[in-house]
């Protein structure tokens, strides 16, 4: 019997660092001691009560195909994403696919259904967040681009208004521009752009940007460029 269950234990850790597979990161102490590139690649159950090793089955980059339950930390990092669904008290970062439930969830992309207290994106929202405050944290300017929210959000507070920073040499702040906003609704809404419904609604670049129970402006302009030009009636030039 003995034998028998160091058997199927090598059988689920025992993988090659190259090819990890869905318990690579076993096989190299839980989330390969903290080495994304010796863990796995993805897996279908992931427990995270810290955001370090090791108190993590798998490394943040592992993608989650099945459960994920993050009490506090990075279940996603940077580049592993939630394919399936993912339960958490404070979790940020990666590319959310299927769905999230949680007290406080910020994702660098929504495609999928956040549900939760904090709803938030780094870059953009193309699905629905469902929550009592949902929120756009973006990044920095991209020609072509458009971050904020291109999907849905649906709760008591929604904010989608944060600018975009464009820097020119040295660093500098040059421009800033508005996100993307296609619909908000709820009890009070703030953006930048797009449609809103309910009570309080502030729209910067609508002809009256207060107003109640709806409120409309043209979208942000996703083929700026990072001329002077391409900000008139968009973003706001900074000497």
């Amino acid at each position: 019997m003995k034998k028998a269950l160091i058997a199927v234990g090598l059988m689920l850790i025992g993988v090659s660092a190259a090819d990890p597979g869905p318990f690579g990161g076993l096989a190299q102490g839980l989330d390969g001691f903290g080495d994304y590139k010796r863990g796995a690649e993805w897996t279908v159950f992931q427990l995270q009560l810290l955001p370090v090793y090791p108190f993590r089955l798998f490394h943040e980059r592992t993608a989650n195909y099945g459960l994920a339950v993050n009490v506090w930390g990075n279940i996603w990092g940077d580049y592993g994403n939630n394919y399936g669904l993912s339960l958490n008290g404070y979790a940020e970062g990666g590319h959310n696919y299927g769905i999230g439930l949680g007290v406080y969830q910020k994702f660098r992309r929504n495609s999928g259904l956040t549900i939760g207290i904090f709803n938030g994106v780094a870059y953009g929202n193309y699905g629905l967040q469902a929550g009592v405050i949902n929120f756009c944290s973006n990044g920095s300017y991209v020609p072509g681009t458009v971050n904020g929210n291109t999907g849905v959000q649906f709760g008591l507070v929604n904010i989608c208004d944060e600018i975009r920073d464009e820097y020119g040499e040295g660093g500098k702040v040059t421009a800033v521009h508005p996100v993307e906003n296609n619909l908000q609704i709820g009890v009070w809404n703030q953006a930048d752009s797009g449609w809103q419904f309910g009570l309080l609604n502030h729209n910067r670049r609508s002809p009256i940007p207060w107003m109640i129970f709806a409120n409309y402006s043209a979208p942000a302009d996703a083929a700026d460029d990072s001329s002077p030009d391409s900000c008139a009636g968009g973003c706001y030039v900074i000497d």
